[in-house]
């Protein structure tokens, strides 16, 4: 069976417009959360976010970030900007959706919109699959760019997910009591709830012997994707964890000669609800390995980023393995006696070369994807 691996990726969080400041953060435990400054939110029980400072010009603030990861991915794989062919899977809630909401009736602003203009101008033929499918929507890009490369459909793919902090996805979380009043801290025995964030992060995935032909410069394998639905209520999820544990089995088989699990970079919003189902799923397949698995969840830096949420996180597993530090839960003050013994960071990164990570994402509806990723020799 072909084999996928990532060659380069780039990000832009409100961490800041690169790897690089996404490495100092989760280095120093820096968060990109602040107050928002996009549209009032006065009459809002949650008053920040993550949200990224930059010039977006006559393009959606999505396509924006979206342009300078792509650029930033490019390069670091050392491909040109200049294709002949390019396959792109990219995952998004809510594309462009900034620049209709401020009132610009001419822009194309539908999910399958984002990035139309890029993409074209980087290679002569293009195909584009759109994922929209809420939080789950780029981590299910990743699987299925896998997939094309597995069987062949393509040797070189982008793997991107970008969007948009905007005042209707703000005040829909904040009606629906999902947001934080107070500072999100996943895990934590007091956390309330969680804080949104924007951003894109863009991974180049091809074959591994064309990128061995080329000499690309290998970051990791993607060696296993999974996804489950339980279909357990529209919101809110199934806190036995039993649809979270599926999708983390299949990806785990679908990789294959998986033994020890380095590290698991989870969804974790900090919500009541999802983290605990997450650490009911994570025991489910772990067991008693449960507290020899190091693990934390990120959002309280960048933000959770809906559609884009799973690439973005993706990125982070990657500046970690590189890195050999692993991020810390911030936020994390109190671990929630309710859970079983685990190790959720805390406090400071754990110094540590992880050759096994793995990422877990969950959505509305009942969606729950897990992406593994492997240490090439």
């Amino acid at each position: 069976m072909k084999r996928a691996v990532i060659t380069g990726y780039g990000v832009v969080s409100a961490l800041g417009p690169n790897k690089a400041a996404l490495a100092e953060a989760i280095a120093t435990g820096r968060s990109g959360v602040r107050a928002v400054t996009l549209f009032d939110t006065t009459n809002c029980h949650c008053h920040t976010a993550a949200q990224v400072d930059i010039d977006n010009g006559d393009i959606s603030r999505a396509d924006s970030f979206l342009a300078q990861a792509t650029n930033e991915a490019l390069d670091d794989a050392g491909l040109p900007k200049n294709l002949a062919r390019l396959a792109v899977f990219q995952g998004t809630a809510h594309g462009p959706l900034d620049r209709w909401e401020h009132g610009d009736r001419a822009c194309r602003g539908l999910p399958i919109h984002l990035g139309e203009h890029l993409w074209s101008s980087l290679a002569e033929q293009v195909s584009v699959t759109t994922l929209t499918n809420a939080c789950v929507a780029s981590t299910w890009a990743a699987g299925l760019a896998l997939n094309a490369i597995r069987q062949g459909k393509t040797e070189l793919a982008l793997v991107a997910g970008a969007e948009s902090l905007t005042e209707f996805l703000f005040r829909g979380f904040d009606a629906l009591r999902s947001l934080t009043s107070t500072h999100c801290r996943p895990f934590d025995r007091y956390r309330d709830g969680l804080v949104l964030g924007e951003g894109a992060a863009v991974l180049v995935l091809e074959e591994m012997t064309a990128a061995h032909r080329r000499g690309a410069p290998i970051r990791m394998e993607l060696a296993g994707f999974g996804t489950a639905a339980d279909a357990h209520h529209l919101t809110a999820p199934d806190v036995s964890g039993k649809g979270a544990a599926m999708a983390l089995k299949l990806a785990l088989k679908d990789a294959s000669e998986i033994h020890e699990i380095d590290y698991i970079n989870l969804h974790g919003t900090g919500t009541p609800r999802n983290d605990r189902m997450e650490i009911n799923a994570i025991q489910r397949v772990f067991g008693k390995e449960l507290a020899t698995i190091h693990m934390s969840g990120t959002k309280a830096m960048t933000g959770h980023a809906s559609g884009a949420a799973g690439v973005m996180e993706l990125a982070i597993c990657l500046t970690a393995q590189t890195n050999d530090l692993i991020p810390y839960t911030v936020g994390l003050e109190q671990p929630d006696t309710k859970f079983p013994e685990c190790d959720l960071v805390a406090g400071e990164p754990r110094r540590k070369h992880c050759r096994i990570l793995i990422n877990t994402n969950s959505a509305f509806g009942g969606n729950n994807a897990a992406i593994v990723l492997r240490e090439c020799p």
